[in-house]
This record gives C-alpha cells, structure tokens and sequence, in this order.
C-alpha cells in the first residue's frame, strides 16, 4: 500500500500543470509538462490532460476531443531529465441522452 502510494506521488511529481488555453468560444487547449518518459509517465500526462478538460467543461456538457493533439519538447524541471509538453484540443459537447438512442426506439 504504501509503494502504491509512493509511486503516485512520484508520477505527479513529475508533472507541471495541466493548463488551460481558451481557443474561441467552443475550443480550449488542455497542455501539461512532464519529464517521466516511461509508459507510465506518458498514462499520468494523458489522464492529468484528459481529467484537466473534464473538469472545464463540467456543467457544460462533456469533453470531446477535437483530435488534435501535440507533443513537444519542454524546458525541464530537473537539469538532468528531458522534458516534454501534451496538449490536446478539446470542446464541451452536450451530453446525450444515449437510453433514447437504443434500436427500435
């Protein structure tokens, strides 16, 4: 339990943000930094961008991502570990009501 504990807290550790970038009216960019290149440090920067833009649009619909997404290198945190920046383009659109959209109704 507590190494459970203790590698999330390393996973955030490594990321800075997630920040929000207003586009227009519909569009916002969601960006986070991180410089843990592992497959699990890649998962934490998706899931932090992907809860960041749920977040934003919550009592405006659901995140949707307009499926642009960029990744770029960023200055890091640490002088020794290279870091990269996720952003992803989303919109918050209305939820549907998915019961009334069943076959045969």
């Amino acid at each position: 339990m507590v190494v459970g504990f203790l590698s999330s807290f390393l996973v955030a550790v490594t990321l800075s943000g997630p920040t929000v970038e207003q586009l227009d009216d519909d569009r916002f960019r969601v960006k986070v930094v991180f410089d843990d290149t592992s497959v699990r440090g890649n998962l934490a920067a998706q899931d932090a961008v992907a809860r960041k833009a749920h977040e934003t649009c919550r009592g405006r619909g659901t995140a949707v991502s307009d499926g642009t997404v960029e990744v770029r290198d960023a200055q890091p945190a640490r002088a020794d570990r290279k870091a990269y920046e996720l952003a992803e383009i989303y919109i918050c659109a209305p939820v549907w009501d998915q019961p009334a959209r069943r076959l045969g109704n």
